[in-house]
């Protein structure tokens, strides 16, 4: 839908949002296992509960699945867990804390910006979250890592005449990067027809690799406002704007407006107006590789400064 601006400063066009089941509707066990062609193997197993106030969702899963240039070999296998627990408190809200580990000893890939290359990767995803979340009000914290030790193969076709390395000359490439942040969002509804949301968040992210000049961190700092004005039973106003601050370019105001007509149930047309803005990342301005080629002089794959 329209409501973007909530979501921050390059959700110009609305969002996908997953709600996963709360512990309450996955009450008891679950167990899911599955299987298809190129060794397709997908397993899962959810065991969740409620005991007085608290209710708790635990589960751990299997994926892997083959090759398709070779059919006999591994090309990606992860793991992983989620440990989810709800505290009830008064006025319909609750206390949220999870944390989970998506584990894959086995990533057989591409990586956008190394030409002809294939990564073989160990890589590991771990977050952690709490929230306090009420029917007009949430404040929220995470933290979510990857860490990733990745070799750099060429192209089947092109081995023994190209390869990337780092600049000491390995082919191995280490990931290390975090992400932290905290947010607050509050909902006051005026009158019958105004419903407006405002809040802000805060964001700080590092990030390390051998493939990149040196270690970079950054900052983000956004503020939001939104009002959705129901004119009519049928029509509805959606405006909204942002004041984002980020450490390695210029401050920005990202305004949207949404225009949602309902023709008949369940059929509506929307017309949106809506600026937004993507910062570079670090790979894009600190890349720092060398491509070798038989035959031909080293060339250095390197980022760019001052991208706007």
């Amino acid at each position: 839908g329209p409501i973007e601006s909530l979501y921050g400063f390059n959700a110009f066009d609305g969002i996908i949002q997953i709600y996963t089941k709360s512990p309450e509707e996955m009450k008891g066990t679950t167990v899911q296992m599955g299987g298809g062609e190129w060794g397709t193997l997908t397993s899962a197993v959810i065991h969740a509960g409620k005991v007085g106030k608290l209710g708790y969702r635990l589960s751990f899963g299997e994926d892997q699945n083959q090759k398709w240039r070779d059919r006999d070999s591994l090309a990606f296998r992860a793991y992983r867990f989620n440990a989810h627990t709800e505290y009830a408190l008064p006025g319909m809200a609750k206390l949220v804390v999870s944390g989970g580990l998506a584990d894959m000893n086995k990533f057989d890939g591409t990586m956008v910006g190394l030409g002809n290359t294939i990564l073989n990767s160990d890589v590991q995803l771990p977050y952690a979250n709490v929230a306090y979340e009420r029917r007009d009000l949430t404040v929220r914290a995470f933290w979510s890592g990857f860490f990733a030790t990745a070799l750099a193969d060429p192209h089947p076709l092109l081995v023994g005449f190209t390869r990337v390395t780092d600049r000491a000359g390995s082919s191995e490439l280490a990931f290390d990067g975090n992400t932290y942040n905290i947010e607050a969002q509050h909902e006051v509804k005026l009158g019958a027809s105004h419903r407006v949301t405002y809040g802000a968040n805060y964001r700080h992210n590092t990030f390390s690799c051998n493939c990149t000049t040196a270690f970079a961190r950054e900052d983000r700092l956004g503020f939001y406002l939104q009002d959705e004005w129901q004119l009519t039973s049928s029509l509805n106003v959606v405006a909204g704007f942002r004041y984002d601050l980020h450490t390695q370019i210029h401050h920005t105001v990202s305004p949207r407006l949404a225009v949602l007509y309902t023709v008949v149930p369940n059929h509506t047309l929307r017309a949106t107006v809506s600026v937004a803005f993507r910062p570079p990342t670090r790979f894009e301005t600190g890349e720092d590789l060398r491509a070798v080629t038989t035959g031909f002089p080293t060339v250095s794959l390197v980022g760019q400064n001052g991208l706007d």
